[in-house]
C-alpha cells in the first residue's frame, strides 16, 4: 500500500484514529511554542505503547532539556520500531528529518498521521514540505 500522510489539526482526532487502527503510522513535529508544548502534554497522557512520553528515558524529556527548537517523532501504533530526532533548525527539519520520516512511512506502508504542533508562522512551510515529499504515483504508476 502506498503511504499517505494526513494532516490533522487536533491531537485528539489523531489519537482516536490511531487507536482504531486507521492510522498505523505517525509523524509528530513539535516546537517550543504554546501549541507544541500543549501537544506534548497530550502525548504524555496517552496510554503506554503508543508513545512513551513522560518516562525517565523518554526522548521528549531529553528534547525539553536540549537547546534544539524542533522535535520529530515517527512511529507505528503499538510498536517500538519508531525514532525521534532533535532538530537544530527549520532547514534541517525540512531537508533531513521530514524526508527520513517519509522514507520510513513508505517502507512500512499504510497511512500516516502528520501533526505539525508548531508556531503558526512556520506551520505552512512544514506542511508544504510534507506535501512535497508525498508520493505522486501509486504502485501501478497511477497518480494519487
Amino acid at each position: 500500500m502506498v503511504a499517505e500522510q494526513k494532516t490533522l489539526a487536533s491531537g485528539a482526532i489523531v489519537f482516536r484514529l490511531m487507536e482504531q487502527g486507521q492510522l498505523p503510522n505517525y509523524t509528530f513535529v513539535v516546537d517550543r511554542s504554546t501549541k507544541g508544548l500543549e501537544f506534548l502534554e497530550q502525548l504524555k497522557s496517552r496510554p503506554a505503547g503508543m508513545f512513551d512520553a513522560g518516562k525517565a528515558n523518554d526522548p521528549v524529556l531529553l528534547w525539553e532539556a536540549s537547546p534544539h527548537p524542533y522535535f520529530l517523532a515517527w512511529g507505528r501504533w503499538g510498536s517500538e520500531a519508531g525514532f525521534t530526532i532533535q532538530v537544530s533548525s527549520i532547514e534541517s527539519l525540512l531537508t533531513m528529518a521530514l524526508p527520513k520520516a517519509m522514507e520510513r512511512t513508505l517502507k512500512m506502508g499504510g497511512l500516516c498521521a502528520f501533526v505539525a504542533a508548531v508556531d503558526d508562522k512556520v506551520r505552512p512551510v512544514i506542511e508544504r514540505r510534507n506535501a512535497e515529499l508525498q508520493p505522486v504515483a501509486g504502485p501501478n504508476g497511477v497518480a494519487q
